[in-house]
C-alpha cells in the first residue's frame, strides 16, 4: 500500500487563526488543509500580513500545508470569470508560498454545476488552473455524480487534474454509495476529506458524527480506499470538539498506519 498521509482542515479546528496550526499539531495530525479565507476577516490568505503569520506558524509546528481550499470560489458565473480567473492566479501563487502541491476547487451551493452553462464555465475555470500551475495538482470536489465527474475528467483533459474525494458528501448531498463512486473513480482521486454525517434534508441541516459512528458508511469506505491501496493525503473535516478530531484520527489510523 502507499504511502497514507493524515491532516486535517484548517476549518474544522475549534481554534481561531494560527492557534488553530498549534493545535492541529497538538492533537498529533500530519498536516493542514489550508483555506483561502475568501471573505473571511483575519483569515484572507491574499492579505499579506495574515499569510506570513500562517507561514510563521507551519515553521514553529514544523506541519505542513499540502493542500490549498478555494473554499467561496464561483467557477460557474460567467459574469464573473474575469474575478475568477486573478482569484486563481493569486492562488497558485500563496499555494507555492505555503508549500502546498494541490489547489482544491470546490463547487457547492451556488458554485454547483447545475446547468450546461455552469458545467462549462466551471470547465474553463479548472482548465486555466492547469495550465497556469502544471507543476500543482488540481482537485475538484463537487456535487456531481459518476458519470458527471467522469465527463468532468474528459472535458478537462489535463494530466495534473483530478477528483477530490469525500465520500460522506455523497451519500448525504447526493443520496449515493460513496463506496461505490470510490470503487468507479479510484483511479481519479488523489486526495480526499474523511467525515462522517447524521443526514438530514436539505444536507446542509446534517450534523457532524464522529467517523464510524454516523450514517455515511464511514468504516466501510476506509477499508475500500485501503484495499484499492489508496496513497496520498486524507484530511478530518468534521466540526468537532478537540476530543472528536483525536477519536477521528484514532480511526484513521486504524486503516492507514
Amino acid at each position: 500500500m502507499g504511502k497514507v498521509k493524515l491532516g486535517v482542515c484548517q476549518w474544522c479546528i475549534p481554534a481561531q487563526g494560527v492557534q488553530a496550526i498549534a493545535l492541529a499539531g497538538e492533537l498529533g495530525f500530519a498536516g493542514v488543509e489550508m483555506d483561502m479565507g475568501i471573505g473571511k476577516p483575519g483569515l484572507e490568505l491574499r492579505e499579506e500580513a495574515v499569510l506570513d503569520a500562517f507561514i510563521t506558524a507551519k515553521e514553529k509546528t514544523g506541519l505542513v500545508y499540502p493542500a490549498l481550499a478555494l473554499n467561496g470560489i464561483e467557477m460557474n458565473q460567467p459574469q464573473a470569470e474575469e474575478e475568477t480567473l486573478a482569484l486563481i492566479l493569486r492562488a497558485v501563487q500563496i499555494a507555492r508560498q505555503l508549500g502546498a502541491d494541490t489547489l482544491q476547487m470546490p463547487s457547492f451551493g451556488s458554485a454547483q454545476m447545475e446547468s450546461e452553462t455552469d458545467f462549462e464555465q466551471t470547465v474553463k475555470a479548472l482548465r486555466f488552473a492547469c495550465d497556469q500551475a502544471p507543476d500543482l495538482q488540481i482537485g475538484s470536489e463537487n456535487t456531481l455524480g459518476i458519470q458527471g465527474n467522469q465527463r468532468l475528467l474528459e472535458q478537462v483533459n489535463r494530466d495534473n487534474f483530478f477528483i477530490y474525494y469525500d465520500g460522506a458528501n455523497i451519500e448525504n448531498i447526493r443520496g449515493e454509495d460513496g463506496v461505490a463512486f470510490y470503487t468507479q473513480m479510484a483511479g481519479a482521486i488523489r486526495q480526499a476529506h474523511a467525515k462522517d454525517l447524521y443526514l438530514a434534508k436539505p444536507w446542509q441541516n446534517a450534523q457532524p458524527a464522529v467517523l464510524g459512528e454516523g450514517e455515511c458508511h464511514a468504516r466501510e469506505i476506509l477499508e475500500t480506499m485501503r484495499a484499492f491501496n489508496f496513497s496520498g493525503w486524507i484530511f478530518v473535516e468534521n466540526g468537532h470538539d478537540r476530543e472528536r478530531l483525536k477519536r477521528d484520527l484514532e480511526m484513521l489510523k486504524r486503516y492507514f498506519v
